[in-house]
């Protein structure tokens, strides 16, 4: 299932994020939400920036910036190896 801008925006930052693997997240960039979150269970990462830098998520228009902080606000799984995670996330 492909998100809409205007659908992925309509996701509330205060709302649990509904998980959709096939969803694509980030349009610009094409990145999945299944891509998404294995890569914040990698690498970790605590702000914005930080999940731009190890996703690329969120680098074209930042049209998906409110759903990635929402993503930000989630428990995430355990964590797994991190392999190719940005140096300042390998926790």
């Amino acid at each position: 299932m492909i998100e809409t801008r205007e659908s992925a925006e309509a996701e509330s930052p205060e709302r649990p994020v509904t998980v959709l693997p096939g969803r694509v997240i980030c349009r610009c960039c094409k990145v999945a939400e299944r891509q998404l979150l294995s890569r914040m269970a990698q690498c970790r990462p605590r702000t914005l920036r930080e999940l731009r830098d190890g996703t690329r998520a969120g680098n074209g228009c930042n049209a998906c910036h409110r759903v990635l902080e929402g993503y930000l606000r989630q428990p995430l799984p355990e964590p797994t190896p991190a392999s190719g995670c940005h140096p300042n996330l390998a926790h």
